[in-house]
């Protein structure tokens, strides 16, 4: 007979919420099959998509290593098929690896934290913008003579329109895609 452990296999429904950001977390999550959405909210409440996971992805791994709460919140987005990985099954690996590699893992953990904390704030300020955008027409439109508010709104929408497009496209981007967006333009300004 053998000690083989028994996996956790749990069935979510699309739309289930797996973890929630803020709860203490003591496991992570293996997607045996199906699809998950990992998302925050910036501090104005406005919900943020940080990544979709498939089969044979990890989550919520950070809380086995810094025991911290949970940074962000997970949920199905189709049927699937979760194996937990609790604290136990983590140690076990864990203590067999040197030194080296637990140093490593830290310094995944915290890079990730950090690398999370900036796709918040960055679509915080781009909605900021965009509401100041929103804002300042609709200011100017009503400073307007009645006559010219409907030309100044049809005159100023393909501006905005543009300006949003613009956004929604930096809005997209990690902080690797920002910092070779910013090296070669550099290196253009150099030339």
């Amino acid at each position: 007979m053998t000690d083989k452990k028994i996996l956790d296999r749990r069935f979510y429904p699309a739309g289930s919420l797996i973890i929630e950001e803020g709860a203490r977390g003591d496991c992570a999550y293996y997607i045996e099959s199906g699809l998950v959405e990992v998302f925050t909210h910036d501090p104005d409440g406005r919900e943020i998509r940080l990544s979709i996971l498939g089969v044979e992805e990890v989550f919520g791994e950070m809380a086995l290593i810094s025991h911290d709460r949970r940074v962000a919140s997970v949920r199905t987005v189709e049927d699937s098929t979760i194996i937990t990985i609790t604290p136990e099954d983590f140690k076990l690996a864990y203590a067999s690896s040197d030194k080296v590699f637990s140093k490593l893992l830290n310094v995944l953990v915290n890079r990730l934290v950090d690398a999370n904390h900036y796709i918040v704030t960055q679509h915080k300020e781009i909605a900021d913008l965009e509401g100041a955008a929103h804002n300042t027409v609709k200011n100017v439109s009503y400073s307007l003579p009645p006559e010219l508010q409907e030309r100044f709104q049809k005159d100023i929408r393909p501006i905005l329109e543009e300006l949003m497009a613009v956004l929604n496209k930096y809005k997209e981007l990690s902080s690797e895609k920002l910092d070779k967006l910013r090296e070669d333009n550099n290196l253009i300004e150099d030339s």
